[in-house]
């Protein structure tokens, strides 16, 4: 480590806003951002309990097991409270009705979704993990498409458009979805 006589005023402020980051509740730092992804295992609880659970890092290459959530993001500024290594956490009120959907009652799940293992604030972070996103879609042993909740008039609608969603993904190559990607996300 540098001399803290010699850090630079923008060396001491990172530094500082490193260890803000790494409070309990707060997402763990990537040391390697191009190769490593953050995780979140949901705790086991009933559809009314309180969302609870702990970010942990994984390398792709080590082949972690772990589910990914799409979802619409919706509103982000409608946000609701989970609870992440005892401390209030932020998140989408769509985000929290999948988590809430999707979570057992005696089980640990562990997933990956884009607004709760990507640090948004970072921006260098962002953009080298967006471009990991297919690696992290691939590798996954689950992903579970969330398109909102669904009132019994538009379940129909939406099991039209997870049908069209399947028979996408079935008839395209790896350079179709490349493709897709780069239009949905470089936009």
């Amino acid at each position: 480590m540098a001399d803290p006589g010699q850090l630079s005023l923008s060396e001491v402020q990172d530094a500082i806003h490193h260890l803000d980051k790494n409070e309990p509740g707060a997402r763990p730092l990537l040391q390697d951002p191009a190769r490593q992804i953050r995780l979140f295992t949901l705790w086991p609880g009933t559809h009314e309990s309180t969302i609870r659970g702990v970010f942990s890092v994984a390398t792709l290459d080590d082949g972690p097991h772990y589910q990914c959530i799409s979802y619409v993001w919706g509103d982000a500024s409608d946000t609701k409270d989970i609870t992440v290594d005892g401390k209030e956490f932020k998140i989408t009120t769509s985000l929290f009705s999948v988590l809430r959907r999707i979570r057992s009652e005696q089980e640990y799940l562990t997933v990956w979704a884009d607004a709760l293992c990507i640090n948004q604030d970072d921006h260098e972070e962002k953009r080298v993990q967006v471009d990991m996103m297919f690696d992290i879609y691939s590798k996954c042993s689950n992903c579970f498409l969330w398109l909102g909740e669904v009132d019994l008039l538009d379940g129909e609608l939406s099991l039209d458009i997870a049908r069209y969603g399947l028979d996408f993904i079935e008839f395209c190559d790896d350079a179709d979805l490349e493709r897709e990607r780069q239009r949905l996300f470089d936009g």
